[in-house]
């Protein structure tokens, strides 16, 4: 069923609701488990504990016992350990491919 369908079936505040509850379930949350933040950063949860006790993971917060990410912190540290291939970086350093 195509968007225009379900929006003809609804009034626009139901149409409204139905969007903010599909959007709430699949956006990113702003502070995640460590499954959720293992999943969406594409790694297994025992390698983000791992990562966790190391000192080397992204940054966490807890309350009381539980650990949690923040989204952003998660996004920050993904993007400071974008490592460049080897190949293309080797390229780069010889003045690009010729």
């Amino acid at each position: 069923m195509t968007t225009d369908a379900v929006r003809a079936l609804l009034t626009d505040e139901q149409f409204a609701d139905l969007k903010a509850a599909v959007l709430a379930r699949v956006a990113p949350k702003e502070w995640m488990t460590r499954e959720e933040a293992a999943d969406y950063m594409g790694m297994s949860p025992q390698n983000l504990d791992l990562l966790r006790k190391d000192g080397g993971g992204p940054e966490f917060s807890t309350f009381g016992r539980l650990i949690r990410y923040n989204k952003a912190k998660l996004d920050q540290w993904g993007a400071s350990n974008n490592h460049e291939h080897a190949a293309a970086a080797s390229v780069a350093k010889a003045g690009g491919a010729k």
